[in-house]
């Protein structure tokens, strides 16, 4: 039987992916590094990232991997519905779709026959540029079950059909958070999971939910607009109806964004003299991962 008479199996056969330090790479055989360094000019700078792809360095603002690594676990607890045959998933502000990638190719370490069943994962961004980088990974690994819609939440009240939706490092961006947030319950499946990943503030020592909302930047970012401590994230997903609402984890995440050309690390957004403030003097954020049902 001819090999293109099994597309996933024969394009599986001609790549291979794996992780070396904090890179995700991508070998194909044979290799075109000329090809890729070709279209990157093309693409725009990857926020998200590293990745090596045929010997080339793409370098990244984000160091990925290391939110990958605490999103893993809980990602582990709901293998029984991500093994399910007809599993739908959506990355809600999926930049270039590094995590859903991230997430097939650990599945398919699992079980390689994954991509093969009728599973769909659909990233969700409504930046130009960040649905080209992620065309040009997904043409590298066309048997990925991946689809990119250029939108933001606000597209998600046309769907009602989800199992698992990832949202990290959006809700801040927005002005209404909690219609954010019933919006991301609304297109879940009865029983459907949340994992949602955001900017907090450090709790009061009387543990009273309160929130900040910066007047201008905040640690030198622009359009951030609801930074919760975790006890008033909580609240709010509370009472926007979801279930089962547990924290999972609060990092600080100070090295995961560096210096990346025009874009400046983290670590230069905090107060020289007290990395707990921001440069505005505002108390410096961390961030959470928060999981829910509904």
């Amino acid at each position: 039987m001819p090999l293109d008479s099994h597309p996933v199996r024969y394009a599986v056969l001609l790549m291979r992916t794996y992780m070396q330090d904090d890179c995700f790479v991508i070998e194909r055989d044979p290799p075109d590094a000329v090809g890729v360094r070709s279209i990157l000019p093309s693409l725009g700078p990857f926020r998200k990232g590293p990745f090596l792809i045929d010997g080339v360095f793409i370098d990244s603002h984000w160091n990925s991997d290391l939110k990958w690594k605490v999103l893993l676990p809980m990602l582990e607890d709901l293998l029984p519905i991500l093994r399910e045959s007809r599993v739908r998933l959506a990355d809600v502000g999926s930049n270039n779709g590094y995590y859903l990638f991230r997430l097939v190719d650990w599945m398919l370490g699992l079980d390689p026959t994954w991509a093969e069943g009728d599973r769909l994962c659909t990233a969700f961004d409504p930046v130009a540029d960040f649905e080209a980088q992620f065309r040009f990974l997904h043409g590298l690994l066309p048997h990925y079950p991946l689809r990119f819609e250029r939108a933001g939440w606000q597209s998600l009240s046309e769907h009602d059909a989800f199992d698992i939706v990832l949202c990290m490092g959006v809700l801040y961006h927005h002005t209404d958070p909690a219609e954010m947030l019933r919006t991301l319950r609304s297109s879940l499946r009865k029983g459907g999971r949340l994992i949602l990943e955001t900017m907090v503030v450090p709790s009061r020592e009387d543990r009273v939910p309160y929130a900040i909302v910066p007047p201008g930047r905040y640690a030198g970012a622009k359009g951030i607009w609801f930074v919760p401590d975790v006890h008033a994230l909580l609240v709010l997903m509370r009472r926007t109806g979801w279930q089962k609402v547990e924290l999972a984890s609060v990092r600080s995440a100070i090295d995961e964004q560096k210096r990346f050309g025009d874009f400046p690390s983290f670590r230069e957004m905090l107060d020289e003299n007290d990395i707990t403030r921001t440069i505005e003097g505002l108390p410096a954020p961390q961030r959470a991962f928060v999981i829910a049902q509904k």
